[in-house]
């Protein structure tokens, strides 16, 4: 049988953000510099969507109708930068170059998911699906690297290069849903089927 979809949306979205550095250089002499570069950053970022749906037979009688509303609040700070030091010896192609970098970074999510759906017979309910949770998503980022490299002369147009690598960082994910506790007014009744936690070192 035929039948006639109808939906109405609306949504919201706010965004912020703010950044900041340091950035400095030193050279004690001719052959040397030392160089510091930080950043650090800070957003808040906002979004609502909601949507009213119906579904009707061809004769006017409901088939079923929904109403869906989701929030998000995120907030991302970071910070992330690098020491570095450049040397060369004397006149000579000889050099070594050392660096230190490190990355911080935090976001959280706060998200609620309110909707309802119902399901009619003739104009009449016949079944329900109601969803109304919250969840909080947290992902935590830390690492630090180190790179050494030197360069010897073997010949007037060749030369030797060394280079060593290191990072070491961690990972660190959740995500907690909670449904709607209608005793208590509350958001407490934990859900663990569609909660996770997530940890990785490297």
């Amino acid at each position: 049988c035929s039948t006639f979809y109808s939906e109405k949306n609306t949504s919201s979205a706010n965004n912020k953000n703010a950044y900041t550095g340091l950035y400095f250089e030193y050279k004690p002499d001719s052959l040397a510099f030392i160089r510091f570069n930080e950043n650090a950053g800070y957003s808040v970022n906002s979004y609502y969507n909601g949507a009213i749906s119906q579904t009707n037979l061809k004769n006017g009688d409901f088939l079923n109708n929904g109403n869906r509303k989701n929030d998000n609040v995120s907030t991302s700070p970071s910070l992330n930068g690098q020491v570095s030091l450049n040397h060369r010896f004397n006149q000579s192609k000889r050099n070594i170059f050392i660096s230190i970098s490190n990355n911080l970074s935090n976001s959280a999510n706060d998200l609620h998911n309110l909707s309802s759906n119902y399901f009619f017979t003739s104009n009449k309910v016949t079944d329900s699906l109601l969803v109304n949770q919250y969840q909080n998503n947290i992902n935590k980022n830390a690492g630090i690297g180190t790179s050494v490299s030197y360069s010897e002369p073997m010949s007037k147009n060749s030369s030797l290069n060394l280079s060593y690598n290191y990072y070491y960082g961690k990972n660190n994910k959740s995500r907690n849903v909670y449904d709607y506790n209608l005793l208590s007014s509350l958001y407490d009744k934990y859900n663990d089927s569609l909660s996770s936690h997530y940890n990785n070192n490297n």
